[in-house]
């Protein structure tokens, strides 16, 4: 489909360099020599008089050439003064008849439209390459002999050698003088045009050094200016820019100028079968095209390598031509330039969102340090208040009541478990994120685990008075797993399950299988998690944006996310049909 249905026109095309492309506005200077030739044959007329054999009358035969400049006058003033080349070679085969027959029937050597010859040959200089137009010359100057000679012959029965020899010589110098004037001047307009040629690439290279700078802010719009420089360049149908993903294993288009192949478009890739060459060119012919090519308009693919500065491929400028046309040292000199400045956009435009990156997660880091700090704050100062009240009762514990002892001690005890679970916390999520986590696997019975969980948990429960439900399907196999870090998984989300209920309220934990694994899901009646906060849930001293949410250190998640992930698992967190949050995990089964 490659570049098929463009949406933008055709460029026009460059001046033609070949040797025997006519000088520029050579149309237009042609119409003066024509005319110039017309008038100066007709002051020879005037002037001089008719001498020799007359067939048809002089004045006549002069009318009859203007009424036929005429109107190639309007044709080519109509064209601009520019004439397609079959165009000027009909003229000048239409100005060859006319020369030989005006010379021929008024007057022969003697005519005074002898000059429409020096015309012609004029033009044989001009139209034609010089090889050619040398005999063309030959041609003209045989013609213009042939028609005064059948003029002498006819009339008076003989021909004057010396001027015949002397006209063809005069007439082939002409022509070989003009042909070398027309080469010199054919030379310097075609070094001009290309030094026209490589000013324009010069500008548009700087043009684009210049918004290089902006690259990192309008990517896009770089590589949207390298497409249609490389297209203006090679005159293409049209180009892509084609940037690899290793870590996808795929290719996508970064640019277009065509509207069936959209940015961030999948690609099978440009196999151009040399890595490393700067510049490779594909024919079709040789069927080496890629799969995305489908256009059968297209011939030719320049494929351009664009690389890091460490050599590796970073992608492709492909560029679908019309013709197998070379590419001249010219053409892949800016090409080269084109494919380092695209390189160069692309490497600054992935190092600022990097950066930018960056800065993301450091003002993240900086909102996470600050709750943290709050967080922990918080935590450790409700216990550590508590410790320091009772404090100066211990002394008089044996003389209280039982009773009141019993509260004391248990308070105690609860406080200094909050504390170890808090330093826990931290220690263990410092361990998972430096690796240093080992797991030791053996049979796990998850529903015997979970209920040992809930049992520790009983004085909170009690003391809200929140339900369990515990649901099974049917038999419940082993899971092959870290006991103490299935232990940590469900008392985390059991102790978050708890914290959120409101009182009195239920907490239901559910098992099933699912492929290979068993999927545990702990739901509560709670707030619940707003579905834009979910993804972040888990992450590191992350806590949810509700109030009532607000305790702990955002830490019990997470521990429980990198767990699972050691464990081979997933989890995630959905609505609950409690109407709260019901968060789920899945476990590999024993033998699995």
């Amino acid at each position: 489909m490659l570049c098929q249905g463009s949406e933008k026109k055709a460029l026009p095309k460059e001046h033609d360099l070949d040797p025997c492309t006519p000088i520029q506005r050579i149309d237009f200077y042609m119409l003066l020599v024509r005319w110039g030739v017309i008038l100066t044959s007709a002051i020879v007329y005037v002037v001089t008089g008719i001498y020799g054999a007359v067939m048809v009358p002089p004045l006549v035969a002069l009318l009859s050439v203007i009424t036929y400049n005429i109107p190639i006058s309007a044709y080519v003033m109509r064209k601009d003064y520019l004439l397609p080349r079959r165009d000027r070679q009909v003229i000048f085969a239409v100005d060859l008849v006319q020369a030989t027959l005006a010379v021929a029937v008024t007057g022969g050597h003697y005519s005074f439209f002898f000059f429409l010859f020096l015309l012609v040959i004029v033009e044989a200089a001009l139209f034609y390459r010089w090889s050619v137009s040398l005999a063309l010359v030959a041609i003209s100057d045989a013609l213009q002999l042939i028609s005064t000679t059948f003029n002498q012959s006819a009339i008076y029965g003989g021909v004057s050698g010396p001027i015949i020899v002397v006209r063809f010589t005069a007439l082939l110098i002409v022509g070989i003088i003009a042909i070398m004037f027309s080469e010199l001047m054919r030379r310097e307009d075609a070094l001009r045009h290309q030094a026209n040629i490589s000013a324009q690439r010069a500008l548009t290279l700087n043009k684009l050094f210049m918004r290089l700078g902006e690259s990192s802010m309008n990517l896009e719009g770089i590589l949207s200016v390298l497409v249609e420089s490389a297209s203006s360049t090679l005159k293409a149908l049209c180009s892509l820019i084609i940037l690899s993903e290793p870590d996808a294993g795929r290719w996508k288009v970064a640019a277009s100028s065509t509207r069936l192949h959209h940015i961030d478009e999948t690609v099978d890739g440009c196999n151009t079968g040399s890595e490393q060459a700067e510049v490779v060119v594909l024919s079709a012919d040789k069927g080496s095209f890629p799969n995305f090519v489908e256009d059968k308009k297209i011939k030719q693919l320049v494929c351009v390598r664009m690389s890091y500065h460490t050599g590796e491929l970073l992608g492709w400028i492909v560029i679908g031509r019309a013709a197998n046309t070379p590419i001249s040292p010219d053409e892949e000199t800016f090409l080269r330039s084109l494919a380092l400045e695209a390189g160069l956009a692309i490497h600054n435009s992935r190092l600022y969102s990097q950066e930018l990156e960056q800065i993301k997660q450091l003002e993240q880091f900086k909102d996470l340090r600050s709750v943290f700090f709050s967080a922990v704050g918080h935590e450790l100062k409700t216990p550590l208040t508590v410790l320091k009240t009772l404090a100066p009762n211990l002394y008089r514990l044996p003389e209280l009541p039982d009773g009141t002892r019993k509260e004391i001690l248990d308070t105690i005890e609860q406080n200094l478990v909050r504390l170890e679970m808090l330093t826990s916390e931290m220690l263990d999520s410092a361990r998972l994120e430096a690796g240093a986590v080992k797991l030791y696997r053996s049979p796990v019975d998850l529903e015997a685990t979970t209920r040992k969980v809930l049992n520790s948990l009983k004085p909170m429960l009690d003391h809200q008075k929140i339900k369990v439900r515990v649901e099974k399907q049917g038999g419940l196999p082993t899971v092959m797993a870290d006991r103490r870090g299935v232990e940590q998984i469900l008392s985390n989300l059991l102790n978050n399950a708890v914290k959120f209920s409101p009182q009195a309220g239920t907490i239901e934990v559910n098992f099933s299988t699912s492929g290979n694994g068993i999927v545990t899901c702990v739901s509560d009646a709670g707030p619940g998690v707003p579905p834009e906060e979910r993804e972040r849930v888990f992450d590191k001293f992350y806590t949810s944006s509700n109030e009532q949410a607000f305790i702990g250190v955002g830490l019990g998640l997470f521990i429980c996310r990198e767990m699972v992930k050691l464990h081979g698992g997933k989890i995630w967190v959905e609505d609950s049909e409690l109407g709260g949050s019901k968060f789920c995990f899945t476990l590999p089964m024993e033998g699995e």
